[in-house]
């Protein structure tokens, strides 16, 4: 006897299978208006702080990672000390190779000239496209109950009022991976909740093949699945169902990460000699020897709650009577907390939704998981403004946002401006310091 899905679910198919804009053209035009806004805004902003967005970072290892696999090899030149490790006579990076397989056919036509700069502005622009995309598929959809116009304003809290701004001014390896990250996790939820499982499944092992935390999205996968399938939007009653999930359908949906997984395990075989050394032990290893309890340990949950959450601004005084306190909002390297960069976080907790959704409970699930796997982590992201290991959570916390009941009034805009502000000051602060500190070094 077939199935008779429930009226809500029905009319979400109905609205996903649609054109992707009841307004295709204003669409368009905003989609173009935010991509060159954020563009224009990250090349004047670079040059301001004395970044040549059309230069090379000094620390561009996806250049020369991007060069090595050109020539058909995995070990790139010894060109700086940093985060670079050697195996049986070679040297490696450690880090994910994505970011540098995007930049080949550019590396191929500019060589070791290819500036890693502009490559993330672009990608830093697009991510803003992409999410505005995403939200207005959620709100065509009936999922989100956002207007077009707050639609645009959470866009421009996400690029402004976030640590992406910082990430985005200056290319490096580490940033540059972050915003990758972000351009796959984004194409892979809007084609998750397009319900292009297999395109999505290739987009989330992009962002794996990036930085390994994204895989948790896998679980918003099989929430979608398991949602198509049963008809019903309640965690317990899809567990019910979870009988009407066919094996064949989870391996269409997954075969194109599977393929990512086995990639990034061929790889660390023909790299670091096992298809289960990633090279972080090795890394930590060769070049940070103070670190006493390996890569992941519960020893560093505590200092890194402090870094990610508890760490603000601070002032310092230079006796009792100094009327000019100085501001440290970098916190010596450490950064800031989340909340501290990225008011408009604080909603996420004081909110109740009339209506219980087990697609929040999935997303917050996935937060919940990229929290864990960066507080078990060695390090807390030195030297940076802001908290940038959780990054790869903040697409799934911007879906909360929209997908909520948070009422976006006018102290809602008033937190997201005050992100603005304070991520404009934290760039600033970061990039002067950081390039004041490679010219005192060269």
């Amino acid at each position: 006897m077939a199935q008779t899905l429930p009226e809500s679910t029905t009319a979400v198919d109905e609205a996903i299978s649609t054109p992707a804009s009841e307004n295709p053209r204003r669409t368009i035009i905003f989609s173009c208006i935010l991509f060159f806004l954020a563009l224009f805004a990250l090349i004047v902003s670079s040059i301001k702080l004395g970044i040549n967005p059309f230069g090379s970072s000094a620390s561009n290892h996806f250049v020369y990672q991007a060069e090595s696999l050109l020539h058909g090899h995995l070990d790139i030149p010894h060109f700086t000390q940093t985060d670079i490790i050697l195996v049986n006579g070679k040297h490696y990076i450690v880090y994910p190779p994505f970011p540098a397989i995007l930049m080949m056919p550019f590396v191929a036509i500019f060589g070791l000239q290819f500036s890693d700069i502009f490559f993330t502005q672009v990608l830093s622009a697009l991510n803003i496209v992409l999410l505005f995309w995403l939200l207005e598929c959620l709100r065509l959809s009936g999922r989100s109950r956002r207007t077009f116009q707050q639609n645009f304003a959470l866009c421009i809290f996400f690029f402004f009022g976030t640590i992406n701004f910082y990430l985005s001014l200056g290319g490096t390896m580490w940033f540059t991976a972050h915003i990758v990250a972000a351009t796959c996790t984004l194409c892979f939820l809007l084609f998750a909740f397009k319900r292009r499982y297999a395109l999505a499944s290739f987009c989330l092992g992009c962002a794996f093949l990036t930085r390994a935390p994204a895989l948790v999205g896998v679980l918003l996968l099989f929430y979608l699945l398991l949602e198509e399938r049963t008809g019903v939007n309640t965690l317990r009653s899809m567990l019910k169902g979870l009988s009407n999930l066919t094996w064949r359908q989870v391996r269409l949906a997954l075969a194109p990460l599977a393929a990512f997984l086995l990639l990034f395990l061929l790889r660390d075989t023909l790299a670091f000699g096992s298809p289960w050394q990633t090279g972080y032990p090795l890394l930590v290893q060769q070049l940070y020897p103070e670190v006493h309890y390996g890569v992941i340990s519960p020893h560093y949950i505590w200092p890194d709650l402090v870094a990610n959450f508890l760490s603000f601004p601070s002032f310092t005084y230079r006796d009792a009577f100094d009327i000019s306190p100085n501001l440290d909002i970098l916190q010596g390297g450490i950064g800031l907390s989340v909340f501290a960069t990225t008011p408009l976080f604080l909603f996420l907790f004081f909110s109740r939704n009339r209506q219980p959704s087990a697609l929040l409970k999935a997303l917050w699930l996935i937060i919940g998981l990229v929290i864990v796997a960066t507080l078990l982590y060695h390090a807390a992201g030195w030297f940076q403004f802001g908290s940038r290991y959780l990054f790869e959570g903040y697409p799934y916390a911007f879906l909360l946002l929209a997908l909520s009941e948070i009422e976006m009034d006018w102290r809602f805009y008033l937190l997201g401006l005050f992100g603005v502000i304070i991520n404009f000051i934290g760039a600033q602060a970061f990039w002067t310091t950081l390039l004041a500190a490679l010219r005192h070094t060269a």
